[in-house]
Order: structure tokens, then sequence, then C-alpha cells
């Protein structure tokens, strides 16, 4: 939520919060589905994932909305599983080369300290190499 006026700020976290739901990922049996073991009889298992792509749709879908209502500038909106793989990225046209790259750090940043960016923004503001650090991480 880093650079949102206090009005997108409630909102954003609500989001942000609905993002956190269900992190644990988990092996469920994929019903009827045989595996590949030469007749092994082992089923196959799928991933229950920890951001279902209907959710971080939604949370993007929400955070461009919030952003349109209260004109800020395009905005690009990165969306990240519990293991910090993206589920959804979207770009706002007219927005600027590198939001995608600064989105993808701010997210996982704020994923890998596991708090927002206002947060790490206030904790850490004094620490400028480690925020710096933080964004060249997420840029992987």
């Amino acid at each position: 939520m880093y650079g949102f006026g206090p009005a997108l700020r409630a909102p954003l976290a609500a989001a942000a919060a609905v993002a956190t739901l269900g992190t644990g990922a988990a092996l469920s049996p994929a019903a009827g589905m045989a595996g590949g073991g030469g007749g092994s009889g082992e089923k196959l298992r799928k991933f229950r994932p920890s951001m279902p792509l209907e959710t971080a749709s939604s949370i993007i879908d929400e955070s461009i909305k919030l952003a349109r209502q209260h004109d800020i500038l395009p905005l690009a909106v990165v969306v990240l599983d519990a293991g910090g793989q993206i589920v959804a990225v979207k770009r706002q046209d007219g927005s600027a080369v590198m939001r995608v790259d600064i989105a993808m750090g701010k997210a996982y940043g704020a994923l890998s300290m596991g708090m927002p960016t206002t947060q790490l923004r206030e904790r850490l503001g004094g620490r400028p190499s480690f925020m710096a650090s933080l964004t060249a991480i997420g840029n992987r």
C-alpha cells in the first residue's frame, strides 16, 4: 500500500488480508487420475493452491477499480501465493515501464517480511539499503 493515500489504504489492506487466507499448500488426491508409473496404480495428486486464481483476479480488479475511483496514476498489481510465486499480474494501460517490476518487488518484500509495505517503510525508512535489497530480491 506504499504510496497510496489514506482513502485507499483500508480497502487495499482488506484485499491484502484476503490474499493471506488459506496459505497452506496441501496435496489432495485427484479423483480418477491414474499415475504415469507404467500401470503402477499410483494416483496423481494435484496441489491445492494457497492463492486461487479467481481470488487473485478479484484482488487485482478491485485494486484497479479503487485506483481509478481515486484518480491514481496507472499502476500494476501483482498477487503472489504463499511460496512467493506469481499467481496473477495486471498492468493498466499507460502505466510506467517499470511498474510491474516495482509491484513485484513490493509484493515479494511484503510477503517475505510478513508485513504491508507501509509498515515496512515506517520501520525501515532509515535503512534505504535494506529496502533497496528487498526490492532487488523481488525482481529475481
